[in-house]
């Protein structure tokens, strides 16, 4: 038994000084990858250039505590286990992202790196430019002009918010290939955004349930059916 102890003592020890490396090496990279994140062959379009009232549609969508915590949040309903703040974490330090424990150094990171050294200014700008619409299409602007042929400042409330619409899943929500898909998770978000709809904790992301097909293309552990047993939005 006590050398059972001793080695559970060594090997949290050792995971420690394991994280502690990474969370190291994080901040010691974050210059130069702000450098090069917010470098004009990433940025196509500054978070500025957002009206207000498109910053709040998406922030009250995908990440509603941003501006409360410190790049992490496992409390706000409706945030899922993914901030704002994480998902640039997943862009700038890591070449090939797999679910799992990669999600304890993103998280890691996230909070004691990105957040204390990087702006939440920054944050959405790196976000709005490096979130994945479909290939070759990165970005808000980029995806303005694939849908739309716009420009994002000049597209319409409801067209923009069929991009904010798209970011959960993609492939499900896709504007031109789900488009009916799209249209609900659209009707939804608008009714999360006039209060008549209220998350009904954490992972409560997708506002109903879902149809098996939108349910193939979502991240792993995102959605649970049994969050809508009772009610539909």
């Amino acid at each position: 038994m006590k050398k059972f102890l001793i080695f559970i003592l060594f090997f949290f020890i050792a995971v420690c000084l394991y994280y502690l490396i990474e969370i190291t090496a994080a901040a010691i990279n974050t210059p130069d990858l702000l450098k090069k994140y917010l470098s004009g062959e990433i940025v196509k379009i500054d978070a500025d250039d957002f009206t207000g009232r498109q910053i709040e549609i998406l922030l009250k969508v995908q990440d509603p505590g941003f501006y409360h915590h410190k790049g992490v949040d496992f409390k706000t309903p409706g945030n899922g286990l993914t901030t704002i703040t994480q998902a640039i974490v997943k862009k700038m330090y890591f070449k090939n992202f797999k679910p799992g424990i990669a999600k304890i150094r993103q998280t890691l990171i996230a909070r004691f790196v990105v957040h204390p050294m990087v702006s939440k200014k920054e944050q959405l700008t790196i976000f709005v430019n490096t979130v994945w619409f479909e290939k070759n299409c990165v970005g808000f602007q980029s995806a303005a002009q694939l849908y739309f042929n716009k420009d994002l400042p000049d597209l319409s409330e409801d067209e923009y918010i069929s991009l904010v619409a798209m970011l959960s899943s993609p492939v499900g929500f896709n504007i031109r290939t789900n488009s009916k898909s799209n249209s609900e998770r659209v009707r939804r978000i608008k009714l999360l955004l006039e209060g008549k709809y209220k998350p009904k904790g954490l992972m409560d992301q997708y506002y109903g349930k879902l149809t098996d097909d939108e349910q193939k293309n979502l991240a792993p552990a995102s959605y649970f059916e049994n969050l809508y047993e009772k009610s539909e939005p």
